[in-house]
């Protein structure tokens, strides 16, 4: 049940993660624009681990499939010599874990009690 639910949480994360804007680059004239990037698909499945000093639960994949693209792409490579178009990358065995950490609050109670 616990893997289960590990491979629902982390395609949870997945999906926030393809949610993230990938911020244009510019310098000395060249640039990257229209960038996305997207986890495609989880190959296997994912393992659940814990991390007791940091009281944390730890997310391991280590089999995805993920897309880098560019859609506005020039690079300035020597005089009258530019590339100019889209750039596209395909990830074919990306390995990505993530950790979520538990943090404790003491809260006082009305009866001077701390729970």
């Amino acid at each position: 049940m616990l893997r289960q639910a590990a491979n629902v949480w982390f395609d949870t994360i997945i999906q926030v993660v393809n949610g993230i804007t990938i911020p244009n680059f510019e310098s000395d004239g060249d640039y990257m624009k229209d960038n996305t990037f997207y986890i495609d698909q989880r190959i296997s499945g994912v393992t659940l681990s814990s991390d007791v000093a940091n009281n944390a639960i730890v997310l391991n994949c280590n089999k995805l499939t993920a897309k880098f693209r560019s859609s506005n792409f020039h690079y300035h490579i020597a005089p009258l010599m530019n590339a100019n178009g889209y750039v596209e990358v395909d990830m074919e065995s990306v390995d990505i874990g993530f950790g979520l950490q538990f943090l404790l609050q003491d809260v006082t109670q009305p009866d001077g009690s701390v729970r």
